[in-house]
């Protein structure tokens, strides 16, 4: 196979460097690569990717299975539910379309929620706003049980 490094060579082949020793596992692999085919390796690499989809889409269900079922059980269902669909959404694009869509409905939850206990922020019009520096003034009361007036 010609590279860019070949035609600084003048044609010649690049020196071989070695660092795996010669009676290894890994000699053995670089034995075992060497005699493949370019096709016979576009088929393991295929093969690697579809063990990885595999692991992926079982690892991924089996948590979002269990996230259900921690619906009805005891269980933290809203965690484990989106984690299972983000290992499913390292392979697959619905698994991260849905995820989004479920965290835009949280983060609104979260907004509206807030805002119906009051812990939104406080938007004061400048005309209500108190004076900086000074404690907001407290009505008199008649009925001060402290007071000693008989």
């Amino acid at each position: 196979m010609w590279t860019p490094l070949h035609a600084g060579l003048g044609g010649k082949e690049p020196p071989k460097i070695d660092a795996a020793p010669k009676n290894g596992p890994a000699a053995h692999l670089e034995e075992l690569l060497a005699s493949l085919t370019w096709l016979d390796r576009i088929l393991l690499r295929i093969g690697i990717r579809l063990l990885r989809r595999i692991a992926v889409t079982v690892i991924g269900l089996t948590l979002v299975l269990i996230g259900i079922i921690m619906i009805v059980a005891p269980g933290p269902a809203t965690v484990v539910i989106p984690i299972g669909l983000a290992v499913l959404g390292l392979e697959y694009a619905w698994a991260r379309r849905l995820l989004r869509r479920i965290k835009g409905y949280v983060d609104a939850g979260i907004t509206q929620g807030s805002a119906w206990l009051g812990l939104g922020k406080n938007v004061l019009t400048p005309d209500a706003a108190e004076p900086q520096g000074q404690l907001p003034s407290r009505p008199e009361s008649h009925d001060n049980p402290t007071s000693n007036s008989t």
